[in-house]
């Protein structure tokens, strides 16, 4: 033999163990459920996305309210009547659609001798996934206020 032309390497002996093979990549069961894994997330974030920014409406609505009572603001009143209207402006302006509000509860308490008004929804949101799975998410909003005037709480 001239010169090494069978020269084995040094760095991998011929007679390699089993235990020393190891796998390079992915299989093709890893990559799909990988891809099912991955469509999954994604479809989930498509759907919830919009319950996500109707939750964060109401939460502002709510919020609002607070503000302008707080600030005495005479175009809205402490009254069942007077609450169910605003929030239906509110619902419209910011297009909030799953919850009417019908669903907004007013109650007049007396807290530490103040006469407070509470409003508060509690709202299920149902997003269909596939076929009959669903997303549920609570939502539960509520703000305590002082009360405008001596206006009864309409039944």
């Amino acid at each position: 033999m001239s010169n090494g032309a069978w020269k084995v390497s040094s760095r991998q002996p011929l007679n390699r163990s089993c235990s020393e093979h190891t796998q390079k990549g992915m299989t093709v069961l890893g990559v799909l459920i990988l891809g099912a894994l991955l469509v999954f997330f994604v479809l989930s974030a498509l759907k919830l996305t919009p319950i996500y920014i109707e939750d964060a409406s109401i939460k502002k609505s709510f919020a609002d309210y607070e503000a302008r009572v707080k600030a005495k603001d005479k175009t809205i009143g402490t009254s069942k009547k007077k609450v169910h209207a605003v929030f239906s402006r509110y619902f419209q302006v910011n297009d909030v659609r799953d919850v009417n509000e019908s669903a907004i509860k007013v109650e007049a308490k007396k807290i530490q001798d103040e006469a407070k008004v509470i409003v508060s929804l509690d709202h299920n949101f149902e997003v269909p996934l596939m076929g009959n799975l669903y997303y549920m998410v609570k939502g539960s909003y509520s703000v305590t206020v002082d009360r405008m005037s001596s206006e009864e709480i309409e039944e």
